[in-house]
């Protein structure tokens, strides 16, 4: 297993139109969506960061925060945003609508990222992107 550093980008920036609300408040379990996404990642990484163009909205999480670098450019966007601002060469991205991610997961892509630039998962529905690691 790789010990690179690793920065873990959670993406929640989403308008949640489909969903009529945002989704990373969402209740899960005894918390929300975002709460119980953040504290798997801290399992993680130390290094993390949530792109939302609503900071005020997560400060409670005490992480650090960033809006869209570009704005409404949507998942692609924040995407960039974290590579932007992540303080290592190599960054997680998982949508703050992904409880279900496992971390040993996370680090199986990390240490298969070695000599590649991208490292995106594919299901039987296609590839995802958001929750994939880039350099």
């Amino acid at each position: 297993m790789t010990s690179d550093p690793l920065t873990a980008v959670i993406l929640a920036g989403g308008k949640s139109r489909r969903m009529g609300q945002d989704k990373a408040f969402l209740p899960f379990g005894s918390t929300s969506l975002i709460e119980w996404i953040t504290a798997r990642l801290r399992r993680l990484t130390d290094q993390l960061l949530l792109i939302t163009n609503t900071p005020e909205r997560y400060a409670f999480l005490q992480i650090p925060l960033s809006p869209d670098l570009l704005p409404g450019k949507g998942s692609l966007g924040g995407i960039y945003t974290g590579l932007q601002r992540a303080q290592t060469e190599q960054v997680v991205f998982v949508a703050c609508d992904m409880p279900f991610v496992h971390i040993d997961f996370l680090r199986y892509l990390q240490q298969e990222a070695s000599g590649f630039e991208v490292v995106i998962p594919r299901s039987a529905e296609g590839f995802q992107p958001l929750c994939a690691l880039y350099t």
